[in-house]
């Protein structure tokens, strides 16, 4: 029976693979003949001016099209071909096309193959893995090793989404996908190899407590004292960790929202692992991420609170990727001479590019999760160079950062930008500025509201135990 359960389970995986690295081709092929001046081709709203005298072909991809029309129509276009996947609405506007083909065109892409070519090995491997259970006895003897290339990977991450924030008041365009979920698999990850069954669901949730809630607190007062309006039950719900979780709008110190997301998810596989041994935890990790990928394939974002969504997708995936690593390493490490660095690399490399450049949301979210797999591993030559201290000296103020930045980008540098608007004019030196007080506020609220208040959970903890 369990043979029968792996092979249908190895059966859906491979289908999964066939039928995601898919993809259908939309693209316009224009081809006019003794046609001279211009016109402007409008594609869902983006328009295009045509030279037909000095164009033979035109190729647009996009993957759908629903609106085509053309101003200043020349009479002699001799052929219009669309090929469109699906069912997609199709308004062609403002001309009598002559020969006009619907047609669907079969294209495997090849970093989806790879990506889920990696994602089907990884879900061999993570089967025929041991039981989180004894996992943990093995890995808690190594809690004391810190992977710095992952604080370096947070760090820059952490800039990323910095950036992202100063488009808005720096009026420039700049758009990411996927980099919130880098920290909620790396938090799934740590969590998976910490797990120790003893411990119980009080203890998990006191210890998130004791941990964010000054920072949160902190976080909440800054906002309060720069918009002077308070309101008791937004602040509670904050500290119940409810914002945008389908119960609460967001707070007032919006990054909150992040930990509420974080702690739920946290909380929810926490007990997953407590309450099942290790073939039906395997098997609902499978569905559950099986089934938050669906949703992002979909897009069928109004149906579902996305970003609980987003939250047991990281998480999961983080869960997943640490199962993998205790398995993998182990068997690294006893063949040494078998590993091809260079091979390695180049992977990192690959993962790296697709997890900073991709613009699908789902495969950033598997490349994050593939890319703290490699850095884990610590096999290749990027994630050894950049597991030293020196890299991930900044690493450990990332939090506090996070929930510290919004003031100073979203409060502070817009009342700045109001009263001298001729900073919009030196945006380089500004942004630099901006990443310089926001790092030194991040560092100050760490010490104080982050790192003592774990000094003294630890003091606890240990007059607990005598």
């Amino acid at each position: 029976m369990k043979i029968f359960s792996k092979t249908l389970l190895f059966l859906c995986i491979l289908s999964v693979v066939f039928i995601f690295s898919i993809e259908y081709k939309t693209s316009i092929v224009l081809s006019p003949t003794n046609c001279s001046g211009k016109t402007t081709i409008n594609i869902d709203g983006t328009t295009q001016e045509i030279d037909l005298s000095k164009r033979k072909t035109l190729k647009i991809k996009k993957k759908s099209i629903n609106d085509i029309s053309f101003s200043q129509i020349p009479t002699d276009i001799c052929q219009l071909n669309i090929k469109m996947k699906g069912k997609h609405k199709k308004q062609l506007n403002g001309f009598n096309f002559k020969n006009l083909n619907f047609k669907s065109k079969i294209h495997f892409n090849f970093n989806k193959i790879l990506t889920l070519s990696l994602t089907l090995l990884f879900f061999t491997i993570y089967f025929n893995s041991p039981d989180p259970k004894q996992i943990s006895a093995v890995v808690s003897t190594k809690a004391s090793e810190r992977f710095y290339n992952l604080d370096f990977l947070r760090l820059i991450f952490m800039g990323q989404i910095i950036y992202t924030h100063l488009s808005l008041p720096l009026k420039f365009n700049f758009s990411i996908v996927g980099y919130t979920e880098y920290f909620f698999i790396l938090s799934g990850f740590f969590m998976f190899l910490t797990f120790k069954p003893e411990k119980s669901a009080f203890d998990f949730t006191c210890n998130k407590i004791i941990r964010w809630w000054p920072l949160m607190i902190w976080g909440i007062l800054i906002r309060l004292c720069i918009r002077g309006e308070f309101a008791g039950s937004v602040v509670l719900s904050e500290l119940l960790f409810l914002p945008l979780t389908g119960i609460s709008d967001v707070g007032i110190n919006q990054p909150d929202w992040f930990l509420a997301v974080l702690f739920w998810s946290s909380l929810f596989y926490f007990l997953l692992l407590k309450a099942f041994d290790q073939n039906k935890f395997d098997l609902l990790l499978f569905l559950i991420i099986a089934s938050c990928a669906l949703i992002f394939v979909r897009g069928t974002y109004d149906l579902y609170n996305m970003q609980m969504i987003r939250g047991v997708l990281g998480v999961g995936l983080g869960c997943f990727i640490a199962k993998i690593y205790t398995s993998v390493n182990e068997r690294l490490i006893q063949n040494q001479n078998k590993i091809n660095l260079f091979f390695v690399t180049i992977l990192e490399l690959f993962v790296l590019l697709n997890a900073f450049f991709c613009k699908n949301w789902l495969f950033v979210i598997f490349s994050n999760a593939f890319l703290i797999f490699l850095f884990a591993l610590r096999k290749g030559y990027i994630s050894s160079f950049f597991n030293t201290k020196y890299a991930a000296c900044l690493g450990k103020y990332v939090l506090a950062i996070f929930l510290t930045h919004g003031f100073i980008v979203n409060e502070f540098l817009p009342l700045l930008v109001k009263d001298y608007p001729q900073i919009l004019s030196h945006k380089p030196v500004t942004i630099v500025l901006t990443y310089v007080l926001v790092l030194l506020f991040g560092i100050i609220s760490h010490n104080i509201f982050e790192e003592k208040p774990n000094v003294l959970k630890r003091v606890l903890l240990k007059n607990n135990q005598r």
